[in-house]
């Protein structure tokens, strides 16, 4: 509750406008906006108003193969 306070307190020393909030990002950094919005909504802090991703990097392992290809230049699981 200490963490939620600070928050309110910085942003109105800011002039943010909480509702307001926005995240964003691009590729790794869409993955970084997706986890902080994921944690501010755990956390019940923060409530961002708009999320905008471009190409979010949110799945790293390889690909399967199909059935009929070779795999090669496939990662191996």
């Amino acid at each position: 509750m200490r963490r939620t306070a600070r928050t309110g307190r910085a942003c109105s020393d800011l002039h943010i406008d909480v509702d307001r909030i926005a995240i964003g990002g691009a590729v790794a950094g869409g993955g970084i906006a997706v986890a902080l919005a994921l944690l501010a909504h755990d956390r019940g802090e923060i409530r961002p108003a708009f999320q905008l991703l471009r190409c979010p990097m949110t799945w790293c392992l390889p690909r399967p193969r199909s059935p009929g290809s070779s795999g090669a230049g496939r990662h191996e699981r």
